[in-house]
């Protein structure tokens, strides 16, 4: 059965296995995020030297997948393939792409009605304020018990609010 697994690369050989393992016609995803405050927008590996594959074991092509040129290792748990979930993939594929549409410009203007959608504040609903000197960084005006406080969140984590708790929650707009 086709799953995602990890493979280990060699030291500065995670593009090079990459390669390899497409030959065969393993799908691969090394996840990349830009790195913040240059102005070039370097991209730098998430997890150096693992790349996430995905493929069948028992397929004809898994003597050369596993030795493959660039490959260390795969992970094992208990004497078998570590799979990875799917849904852990999706997580991070989502997770990437969001950190590096981040960097491209601002998102929000002061004023702007917000959603916080990760971390421990998800769910609520704020006033963006401005962003910080890191670039990252944002004020929102979080409207809580005690009044109206501010709060320092990551850009990432937040999306305009208009909606956005039922998308989170899979209504549609016609829906409510």
């Amino acid at each position: 059965m086709t799953s995602w697994y990890v493979a280990k690369s060699k030291p500065r050989k995670s593009k090079l296995l990459i390669e390899s393992l497409s030959r065969w016609g393993v799908e691969t995803y090394y996840p990349e995020i830009r790195q913040r405050g240059g102005t070039d927008g370097k991209l730098e590996a998430l997890f150096n030297t693992y790349v996430f594959c995905k493929f069948d074991p028992r397929s004809p092509e898994w003597q050369a997948i596993r030795w493959a040129p660039g490959l260390s290792y795969f992970l094992a748990e208990a004497g078998s393939l570590a799979v990875m979930p799917e849904p852990v993939i999706e997580f991070l594929k989502q997770k990437t792409l969001r950190w590096n549409e981040g960097t491209v410009s601002k998102r929000f203007n002061q004023g702007d009605a917000v959603a916080i959608v990760d971390g421990p504040l998800a769910g609520f609903e704020a006033v963006f304020n401005g962003y910080l000197s890191s670039r990252d960084r944002c004020l929102v005006l979080l409207n809580s018990v005690s009044g109206i406080s501010s709060v320092e969140i990551s850009d990432l984590d937040i999306e305009t609010a208009e909606g956005s708790w039922r998308r989170r929650f899979g209504f549609e707009a016609s829906q409510a």
